[in-house]
């Protein structure tokens, strides 16, 4: 704790196997409570918490990576990210803390390695591949009805026997 409102956080991740990889890190965050009162003076005070998280020395596999940066805020029992960026990905949108968990949410890929997305996809089955996919997934409805949409790109790579080249 900071002061009465601003906290500071820090976790050091080593070695999290997680069912797409193993992370080590240091991830800080540090959170501002704003309280606003209700001009009516009826309503109880309405509280918002406003922050930031970042990383530092993270390995992903083994392997150095783009560092977690972002901002966030909670509000009205729902988690709003702002340009929250790991890797080759940017994530925005909202994500609902109470069931049943609405969200909407964009995620940009940029370069991501074809083994990351497609051991992310396929949950963990293994293909030879190379080449990097860009572009664009967009999720939104509840956590039991997902919908996707998206627009991806690659070029110059290959999946199994099948080589590409555009």
């Amino acid at each position: 704790r900071i002061s009465e409102t601003d906290y500071r956080f820090m976790v050091d991740i080593e070695h999290l196997k997680t069912p797409l990889f193993d992370l080590l890190s240091k991830i800080e965050s540090s959170v501002e409570i704003v309280n606003k009162k209700d001009p009516s003076r009826r309503a109880p005070a309405h509280s918002t918490m406003k922050g930031k998280v970042w990383s530092q020395y993270s390995l992903v596999d083994y392997k150095p990576v783009k560092e977690l940066s972002g901002s966030f805020e909670v509000k009205n029992r729902r988690l709003y990210l702002m340009e929250l960026t790991f890797g080759g990905l940017k994530c925005n949108g909202y994500i609902d803390l109470v069931k049943p968990y609405k969200l909407d949410l964009s995620v940009d890929l940029l370069n991501v390695e074809m083994d990351d997305f497609l051991n992310f996809w396929s949950s963990n089955a293994r293909y030879e591949s190379a080449g990097a996919v860009s572009g664009e997934i967009k999720a939104s409805g509840t956590l039991d009805n997902l919908a996707l949409k998206g627009s991806l790109e690659s070029r110059n790579g290959f999946v199994q026997k099948l080589d590409y080249d555009v």
